[in-house]
C-alpha cells in the first residue's frame, strides 16, 4: 500500500462558509462558553463525589507527594494531577477549577482538529457540542480521570492534525509523550499510542517517516517504561495496571457464558445467576482490605475464572461479543441525573465520607434556572445519542480515509473504532469508557456525511490553493 499522504483536496472547504469573521472570535466564543457551563454547575452544586473518586483518586492523589497508596489496579496519572492541586491549594474546589480549564482547552482542540480536516461551519458546531455535553459538565466537577484523559487524547490528536503535511520530529515526540502520559492515566491509552504510531509510520513519504516515528515511539516509552518498571518493583507485574478481573467475570456472567462448575463446592452451592456473583464477591473480599496482595490474588481468579469459562464456549463468546453493542449504557445517564434530582444528589453526598463530603458537596436545587437548563441538555443528549449509529459512521469514515488518502480522517476514526473493539472484546458495555471519545465518533459521522453529499451534489470548483505547505485551510475562512 502506498503511503498515506496528506492532501490538501477533496477534504477542505466541507460544509458551509464559518459564521464567524475571523477564527479567534470562534474559539473565544466556544473556551468562554464551555468555561462558564462548567463553573456554573460549580456555583449552583458543588462538586460530586462518586465511589471511584472517595475511594480511590482523592486519598492516592493527596498523598501523591509523600507515598503512593495506588494498588495494582491504579494509574498515577489523574492522582498527580490532584496531588499537584492538592499541594498548591489545598482540598476543595480548586481541582475542578483545574479541570474547567483542561474541558475548555479540550473543547478548542476539538474545534481546531475540524478545522483541519476542512471543515468550517461544523468545527465551529462540533465544539459547540463538546462546550455543552452534559457528561462534560459533570465530569469537569468530579474527581474522576475522565477529563484529564480527553484532554492528553484531543491534544495528541491536534498536535498530529497541526503537523501536516510534514510532521516534525520535535511535534512528533511531544505527540508520544503525550499519548505516553495519557496511557498512565488510563490504562487503554496505550492503545491509542500504537493506533497513532502505526498511523504516523504509514502516513509519511518513505524517507522522512522514520525520524519521527521513533522519537514518537521513543518520548512515549520512556514515560510509560518507567512506570511499568516501578509497578514491578512495587507490585510485581509487568503492566500499567491489572486490567478488573472482577468486572470480566460480571460481564461473563451477564453474557450468560460463565459455567458455575469452575467454582468450588461451597461457592457453587451459593451461586444462583450473574446477580448472586456479588455476594460471593463480598464474601471472599471481607478479609481482604483493598488493595492488600489478597485482594489482588482474588481478582486473578476472578479473571481466570471468567476466561476459563470463556474458552470453553467460543461460539457463545463470539456470538456475545456484537451483542454487547446493545446493551445499555447507564453510568452516563444515571451520573448526570444525579444533577436533575435533589433526593438522589443528597443521597450521594450523604454516602461521601469525611472530608471530602465537607470539602466538596453542596446542597442541589433542582428547580435553579442553570440546573433546568442542565436538564434540558441531559434529555437532548440521552434522545439523541445513537452508539451504534456513530459506530458504523466510523467504517465508513475509515473508508472515506482511506479513499481520499487523508491520515486525520484515518486517525479520527481509527483511535474510536479501535477502542470499542477493545471493549466488546471485554464483553464492556459501560458507556463511559466511550465518553473521551466521543468527539471524534461525532467528528467522523459529520465528516463523511458531509462527504457524501458533495459527492452525491454537483461538481465544486476547486479550492484556493493554501498560503504555506502546513495549512489545509488557508484561504478558506476570509472573503466566502
Amino acid at each position: 500500500m502506498p503511503p498515506i499522504t496528506w492532501r490538501r483536496e477533496p477534504l477542505s472547504r466541507l460544509g458551509g462558509p464559518p459564521l464567524m469573521a475571523a477564527p479567534w472570535m470562534e474559539a473565544v466564543t466556544l473556551a468562554a462558553l464551555a468555561l462558564a457551563m462548567r463553573l456554573l454547575f460549580l456555583l449552583h452544586n458543588g462538586a460530586l463525589v462518586l465511589p471511584d473518586g472517595y475511594g480511590r483518586y482523592l486519598p492516592v492523589g493527596e498523598a501523591f507527594f509523600q507515598h503512593w497508596r495506588g494498588t495494582v489496579f491504579d494509574t498515577p496519572g489523574y492522582p498527580f494531577l490532584v496531588g499537584a492541586v492538592y499541594e498548591l491549594f489545598g482540598r476543595g474546589f480548586a481541582l475542578m477549577l483545574v479541570q474547567h480549564v483542561l474541558g475548555a482547552m479540550t473543547v478548542l482542540f476539538v474545534w481546531a482538529i475540524a478545522r483541519r480536516l476542512g471543515m468550517r461551519r461544523g468545527a465551529f458546531y462540533l465544539g459547540l457540542y463538546q462546550a455543552m455535553h452534559p457528561a462534560g459538565i459533570l465530569f469537569a466537577n468530579t474527581a474522576l480521570a475522565e477529563t484529564l484523559f480527553t484532554f492528553l487524547l484531543m491534544a495528541a490528536v491536534w498536535l498530529f492534525a497541526s503537523g501536516q503535511p510534514r510532521i516534525a520530529v520535535s511535534r512528533a515526540a511531544a505527540m508520544g509523550l503525550v499519548l505516553g502520559l495519557a496511557a498512565l492515566t488510563r490504562a487503554n491509552g496505550a492503545l491509542a499510542w500504537a493506533v497513532c504510531g502505526a498511523i504516523l509510520l504509514a502516513s509519511g513519504q518513505p524517507r522522512s517517516r522514520w525520524l519521527p516515528t521513533l522519537a514518537f515511539a521513543l518520548a512515549g516509552l520512556a514515560p510509560i517504561g518507567a512506570w511499568v518498571a516501578a509497578n514491578h518493583a512495587h507490585h510485581g507485574i509487568w503492566a500499567i495496571s491489572q486490567g478488573s478481573g472482577w468486572q470480566l467475570l460480571q460481564n461473563t456472567a451477564y453474557a450468560e457464558l460463565f459455567d458455575p462448575s469452575l467454582l468450588s463446592e461451597d461457592e457453587r452451592a451459593r451461586y444462583q445467576d450473574w446477580r448472586s456473583l456479588g455476594g460471593l464477591r463480598t464474601r471472599m473480599m471481607t478479609r481482604a482490605p483493598r488493595g492488600s496482595p489478597e485482594a489482588a490474588q482474588i481478582d486473578r481468579r476472578f479473571r481466570e475464572l471468567a476466561v476459563a469459562s470463556l474458552k470453553a464456549n467460543p461460539g457463545g463468546y463470539l456470538a456475545a461479543a456484537p451483542r454487547a453493542l446493545l446493551l445499555p449504557r447507564r453510568f452516563l445517564r444515571d451520573a448526570t441525573g444525579y444533577a436533575s434530582s435533589a433526593k438522589k444528589w443528597a443521597g450521594r453526598a450523604a454516602d461521601t465520607p469525611q472530608p471530602w463530603r465537607d470539602a466538596y458537596c453542596r446542597p442541589l436545587n433542582q428547580r435553579a434556572p442553570y440546573n433546568l437548563l442542565y436538564g434540558a441538555l441531559r434529555g437532548l443528549y440521552l434522545f439523541l445519542y445513537k452508539h451504534t449509529v456513530l459506530l458504523l459512521a466510523l467504517i465508513a469514515a475509515l473508508w472515506l480515509a482511506f479513499k481520499n488518502r487523508n491520515a486525520l480522517l484515518l486517525l479520527a476514526a481509527a483511535l474510536p473504532l479501535c477502542q470499542a473493539a477493545a471493549l466488546q472484546a471485554a464483553l464492556n458495555p459501560i458507556d463511559r469508557y466511550y465518553y473521551p471519545f466521543e468527539s471524534l465518533m461525532v467528528l467522523c459521522f459529520s465528516a463523511s456525511v458531509a462527504l457524501y453529499r458533495r459527492r452525491r451534489g454537483p461538481a465544486s470548483p476547486p479550492a484556493a490553493a493554501a498560503d504555506s505547505p502546513g495549512d489545509v485551510n488557508a484561504g478558506s475562512d476570509h472573503g466566502d
